[in-house]
């Protein structure tokens, strides 16, 4: 079991990505998923009931998962610098 880890994933949205974050949840990690877009957190809560994975706000809430607005093409994937820290 993976404890006490954080795992920053970029696609979460996608296929692979979605999967991936289902898994890292399981095995008790942190993640913070970077997502593309508006509405971001809900886009990824929503693939990520597609991969059969059913979360609340639970996991939002107690900070397990956390979901950042941002764009892997831009520099510092489009995040402010209080985001980057």
């Amino acid at each position: 079991m993976l404890t006490s880890r954080t795992a920053f994933v970029s696609g979460g949205t996608g296929f692979l990505g979605s999967f991936l974050i289902a898994f890292l949840l399981r095995q008790g990690c942190r993640v913070m998923a970077l997502v593309r877009g508006a509405d971001a957190e809900g886009r990824l809560l929503e693939a990520l009931q597609e991969v059969d994975v059913n979360l609340d706000d639970t996991l939002l809430k107690n900070g397990a998962l956390s979901v950042v607005e941002g764009d892997v093409r831009e520099p510092g994937f489009g995040l402010g610098e209080a985001q980057l820290a």
